[in-house]
């Protein structure tokens, strides 16, 4: 029998090894190949794998949005503390001397936490206070969501050391601290109130307590134990001085068999089909315990790199499995821990913030966000908001039916004049701090083309009409060595006159060739849909028109016939060297193409930030401009969240990734190519844009008031002149 084990991308090549390494055991196993491991989840849902290792907010997932329809069979324990039912139990201790009987008796307390947003030491004892009514956020100010559950913890402690940090940007983080110092004020290093403070983590919040000023620190059972010594010979003195604090009331020495307990978080473990459960998990039990254990007697580095990215065992980890009888759904097993509070007991939940989306699988990548970012626990909740087109989105956003979108530069630059929307945060691209890609000139390295001038009644790939590195920037530069001479807006009939053809998708589309005098040139080289017998030619959707977008004007300077592709410069670098699977694609090498630069000469495309047309702003993402600061501080701080958490390049998890196809679709929510997200702060679109973008724009663009101006003219005269002749008649 094989067994299908589903593993995320990053794992792929690792499971291929163990593979080869488990048949010496005659283990079958085929790997199935997920995005991530929320796209395990589906693909175990559906039958499509047998199972994979999980994490306790992935069993949320499962729980919540998928009928309770998975059910765990094995275990990943540690091996010092296997016979422990949970992973850890969260406990409060308490000094004798303070006085503390019972949770309300907290009020006024000086509380010592593992740090901001930890989870022993912050989403379970906080929410089991709140569901206790003893700290009591006001969910109706005008505050950031997170600012609620802050303002209520701070006036709930006389004073606290809860460190790390509060926002995710660094400026609202400062903002918080100094608005409530007390929940610093008992830190070792009140000032900087970090990570790194002494009293932080498990141990940490127990020397708040034993060294500092802390009347009670939130820490793990385990962590206790080895802290006082319980486990040894002569265990520490200061043992009678500390008790267990009851979440029902009353108090238990810590040398109780019985500790009180306020919280467990669940292990790690492997989910399979509720259906299917019971009749095949011990035969799978068995096959993983066997091929951990080849991999434990190996002891080199390949086993151990499967072991662990594949089979999710740390070092210290062993296999536990679950008794047939008492086989337990996701929502059954994190129900004995009381895990579920944790994620849903953080206090005002019924702000929300909606994502507009413009398709079918944007939508459905949109609601994947949001169930991964409520088992992480981020608030406020997002919601996805269907617009038909990208302008409509930002019509509903300036009508408040939503709150955001990712709009690329030209989009950004129409939004932030035409409608009033700002940006909030901006995508971030791999090994540069920059928030910018760069618009080059891509010809073939035999092509004999050297400068723009070269360029004259040659053929030209654009990724669409009125993108910004396929048209405005490239007729920018053109103009800019008066190359093309535009005249009252007719950019089109410009650059028909300078080159022989061209496939510029969506040159004449009703809201582009507002003239109706675009040549038919610009669409001469376009090709539609292949599939529907060229339906569609010229159209900007990629869906329609194969060389649109840029991966289309590549594909069109490599079989299209085009001499020159204007895109972006990760463009050469998606579809060359194996990176493009395409059949088009396949065998070309990024040797095989150069860039024009602006001034004259060719590079080789990895030069790109010294050879290229002009800088591309990075997309942003964009609220309402009058939408006030805190609820934009809400969006910010949630986006920068989600980058953090999805980010798996950046250091994130990979139970959902925010950047990359998705169901074989690019650029959803955001770009495929960007790492992370980063920090505007509180600027319009020119700040965003930058101002030389924004003046490139508005003189490419049949949209600024000096254009508007010239086509109400030529309104005005067509219709005078319509009026002479019916008086003439």
């Amino acid at each position: 029998m094989t067994d299908r084990i589903c593993v995320v991308d990053e794992a792929l090549a690792s499971c291929l090894n163990m593979v080869v390494d488990t048949n010496a055991l005659n283990l079958e196993y085929e790997c199935v190949r997920a995005r991530d491991r929320l796209e395990c989840l589906k693909l175990i849902q559906n039958g499509l794998a047998d199972f994979a290792p999980f994490e306790p907010e992935d069993m949320y997932i499962a729980a919540k949005f998928m009928d309770d329809s998975l059910a765990i069979f094995l275990e990943m324990r540690n091996a010092i503390t296997q016979l422990d039912v949970f992973r850890f139990l969260s406990v409060a201790v308490v000094r004798n001397d303070a006085n503390i009987n019972y949770p309300a008796d907290l009020r006024g307390k000086v509380s010592c936490h593992t740090g901001y947003g930890r989870t022993a030491g912050w989403h379970m004892p906080i929410p089991r206070l709140m569901t206790e009514k003893l700290i009591k956020p006001d969910c109706t100010g005008l505050n950031p969501v997170n600012e609620h559950e802050l303002a209520a913890v701070s006036d709930f402690f006389s004073r606290a050391c809860v460190p790390g940090k509060w926002s995710p940007d660094e400026i609202t983080d400062q903002l918080f601290k100094r608005k409530y110092p007390n929940l610093c004020s008992a830190c070792n290093d009140p000032y900087r109130c970090s990570d790194g403070d002494e009293y932080s983590g498990f141990e940490g919040t127990l020397r708040c307590v034993t060294q500092g000023l802390g009347q009670v620190a939130w820490t793990s059972y385990t962590t206790v134990r080895r802290v006082f010594g319980m486990d040894t010979v002569t265990p520490s003195s200061e043992i009678v001085n500390f008790s267990f604090l009851c979440p029902e009331g009353g108090r238990r020495p810590l040398t109780s068999p019985f500790p009180c307990v306020w919280s467990a978080k669940p292990w790690n473990a492997y989910m399979t089909r509720k259906v299917t459960a019971v009749a095949i998990m011990r035969d799978m039990q068995q096959r993983i315990g066997r091929a951990v254990e080849l991999a434990r007697t190996a002891g080199n580095v390949r086993s151990a790199d499967w072991l662990t990215r594949v089979l999710g065992f740390e070092p210290e980890a062993v296999a536990v499995p679950m008794d047939e009888l008492t086989v337990f759904t996701a929502a059954e097993y994190l129900a004995r821990s009381n895990f579920t509070l944790s994620i849903e007991g953080r206090g005002c939940r019924g702000r929300i913030l909606r994502f507009c989306v413009v398709s079918e699988k944007e939508q459905r990548k949109c609601q994947d966000l949001r169930m991964a970012a409520l088992s992480r626990r981020v608030l406020p909740e997002i919601t996805c908001v269907r617009g038909s087109t990208t302008m409509d989105c930002m019509d509903r956003i300036r009508r408040g039916e939503a709150d955001m979108r990712t709009f690329d530069s030209n989009d950004a630059f129409r939004a932030g004049r035409s409608y009033n929307l700002k940006p909030i945060v901006t995508e971030i691209y791999p090994n540069t701090q920059e928030s910018a890609s760069f618009a080059v000139a891509v010809v073939k390295s035999n092509s004999g083309i050297n400068r723009l001038e070269d360029l004259r009644e040659k053929r030209s790939c654009h990724t669409g009409f009125g993108r910004t590195a396929g048209w405005n920037i490239p007729v920018f530069a053109l103009s800019q060595r008066q190359l093309i001479y535009p005249q009252r807006c007719r950019f089109g009939r410009a650059v028909s006159q300078f080159f022989s053809q061209s496939c510029v998708p969506g040159a004449k589309d009703f809201v582009n060739d507002i003239f109706r005098d675009n040549p038919l040139s610009l669409c001469s080289m376009c090709v539609g849909n292949q599939a529907l017998g060229g339906a569609g030619r010229c159209s900007s959707e990629p869906s329609e028109e194969l060389f649109a977008g840029f991966r289309g004007a590549f594909h069109c300077l490599v079989e299209g016939g085009g001499d020159v592709a204007f895109v972006r410069h990760t463009t050469p670098f998606e579809n060359t060297d194996g990176n493009n699977l395409e059949n088009w694609a396949v065998g070309l090498s990024s040797n095989n193409f150069r860039l024009l630069c602006l001034d004259g000469g060719v590079r080789p495309v990895q030069e790109y930030q010294t050879c290229n047309l002009g800088k591309v702003p990075a997309p942003k993402v964009m609220t309402d401009g009058w939408k006030s600061a805190e609820r934009s501080q809400d969006i910010r701080a949630v986006l920068l969240r989600l980058s953090d958490l999805f980010s798996p390049s950046f250091g994130g998890q990979v139970i959902f990734r925010l950047f990359g196809p998705y169901e074989g679709v690019p650029n959803l929510l955001f770009t495929d190519f960007a790492e992370r997200l980063g920090d505007l702060g509180p600027v319009d679109y020119i700040q965003g844009l930058g101002h030389d973008f924004v003046r490139m724009m508005e003189q490419t663009t049949c949209g600024s008031e000096r254009l508007h101006h010239a086509v109400a003219t030529g309104v005005v005269v067509a219709v005078f002149t319509c009026l002479l002749s019916i008086y003439y008649r």
